[in-house]
């Protein structure tokens, strides 16, 4: 099983939709806690159900900020226990013979006067049934110094309530592979900061009911948090079937090269007396070379992603002071890819009803293959 813990300053534009929708693609998470959603129970039902899930928790946002969504698939048997604006609470077990456990995303408020109420509830949260417990999210605060690369120090006092809270509450830091770092404020020069904000904890109970727990730090495109990934169990890929016949991807009108192989085949003759029959033999020439072109394309799309995406991961791994410069032109070569990819998906779905501004689900590519 994968848990995918992501605060993504806000679902209301279409380039974070389209990141978190690679990312569920990719990664294929049986649980998604998503925080600062800034959106209403309505919109994030829309959003479920393009990313092809079958349950979802919602707690509205307030004006332009907050908003928590937890998502889920339906082999997974949850239970809501309890929620505030700053968590969600509940109770889960992977199959009706399998052993509860507790799970609670979690939002640390970003206020540090107020922060010692989300460890007072930190704590609560502990005192509650089941025993075995995990706990991710952003927890707006470090455990200690070196969770920070910045010129200005974190006071003493602040890490050391998280650590007690932690303490208190029989939690453990689960550790990450990948970037040390979860968060930047994107500035450049001396300010730069980051910081590592988003964790996954768990009580040791919970450790012990799987035989290997990784929690991993993904690149960072929108927002200026890194998703986590926890991953407890393993999972079986889905294969989506191939397309048999020859179609046009409207994908390949922003790839180089494309137009040229159609002026050039286009321009030869078709001897044939038949109007009709040199249009159709100009059309098979065109299927042809296209074919041909497209197996040539060292670089497919899906590749590019995942070369900038690697890109992008290795940069955020460096504390550099151009990093924002870096990393905004990476993030908009990359959202150029990913609109690719969307169209491509989109013609093959040949759903008339799709508006302009819809993303992509489940059925859309099930439909489209």
């Amino acid at each position: 099983m994968i848990v995918l813990s992501w605060n993504c300053r806000g679902l209301g534009n279409p380039w974070t939709v389209r990141v978190l929708h690679r990312m569920v693609k990719e990664k294929r998470p049986s649980l998604v806690f998503l925080m600062e959603t800034k959106l209403n129970r309505k919109k994030m039902e829309s959003i479920k159900t393009r990313l092809g899930y079958d349950g979802i928790f919602v707690v509205d946002s307030h004006g332009k900020s907050g908003g928590l969504a937890l998502m889920w698939k339906s082999y997974i048997l949850i239970t809501i226990q309890n929620y505030s604006r700053r968590h969600i609470h509940a109770i889960i077990q992977l199959d009706s013979t399998a052993k509860e456990w507790k799970f609670s995303g979690f939002y640390g408020h970003p206020e540090v006067a107020k922060r010692p109420g989300s460890w007072s509830l930190l704590r609560h949260l502990g005192t509650l049934a089941p025993d075995p417990w995990l706990c991710v999210g952003d927890f707006n605060e470090i455990i200690s110094a070196v969770e920070k690369s910045s010129k200005t120090i974190r006071p003493q006092g602040q890490m050391q309530a998280f650590r007690q809270a932690l303490e208190d509450s029989g939690l453990a830091d689960l550790g990450f592979t990948g970037l040390k770092f979860t968060w930047s404020n994107g500035r450049s020069g001396g300010d730069f900061t980051m910081e590592r904000l988003d964790r996954a904890v768990a009580i040791m109970g919970w450790n012990e009911l799987f035989d290997v727990v990784e929690v991993f730090v993904l690149a960072r495109t929108q927002s200026d948090h890194h998703p986590i990934m926890v991953d407890f169990s393993s999972t079986k890929d889905i294969q989506w079937s191939k397309c048999r016949h020859f179609k046009y991807e409207a994908s390949w009108s922003k790839q180089l090269g494309h137009k040229e192989v159609i002026k050039q085949v286009w321009r030869k003759k078709v001897k044939h007396p038949d109007p009709w029959n040199k249009i159709q033999g100009k059309l098979s020439r065109c299927r042809r070379s296209l074919k041909q072109w497209v197996r040539k394309q060292i670089n497919t799309v899906e590749e590019k992603i995942q070369k900038k995406e690697q890109d992008l991961k290795v940069l955020q791994m460096q504390d550099h002071v151009d990093l924002p410069e870096l990393e905004g032109q990476l993030k908009s070569e990359l959202d150029s890819l990913l609109e690719q990819e969307e169209l491509k998906w989109r013609q093959r779905a040949k759903e008339n009803w799709l508006m302009h501004d819809d993303r992509n689900s489940k059925f859309f590519h099930a439909y489209a293959n």
